[in-house]
């Protein structure tokens, strides 16, 4: 791929709106590029296929993409709509720099990526010495 190529197809980030044609599109050609970098690295690496960045990558793959009967490419759809499904966010990577980062969601509103903590405080009389 050429690097102009590479700007129209890279310059700018996928998002799903009310007409998904063009990003679907996009989310495909990306997954394939994806899917002939890993088949790049595993027949030509010799010790690159086991660094973390490209096992988060296989991941990534595994879990937003898979092949149909006709062996295609395609993006994961949730289960309620014929599709095999996504992992549950307790396990689906969200970040390639931070693997063990994950997705939550509070309410209907609030939702991120990254790291919750729980945290609780108590209180007594005394000071410690």
């Amino acid at each position: 791929m050429k690097r102009s190529q590479w700007g129209r197809r890279y310059g700018r980030p996928v998002r799903l709106g009310k007409n998904p044609t063009k990003p679907t599109t996009r989310i495909l050609a990306t997954g394939n590029d994806a899917v002939r970098l890993l088949e790049h690295l595993y027949q030509h690496g010799a010790g690159r296929t086991s660094g973390p960045r490209v096992q988060a990558l296989r991941q990534i793959m595994v879990q937003n993409y898979h092949r149909d009967q006709a062996g295609r490419l395609r993006w994961r759809t949730a289960e309620k709509e014929g599709g095999p499904g996504p992992p549950p966010s307790s396990r689906a990577v969200v970040s390639p720099y931070d693997t063990s980062a994950r997705y939550a969601r509070h309410g209907h509103i609030i939702s991120r990526k990254g790291f919750a903590a729980h945290l609780t405080q108590t209180w007594a009389p005394t000071a410690p010495t």
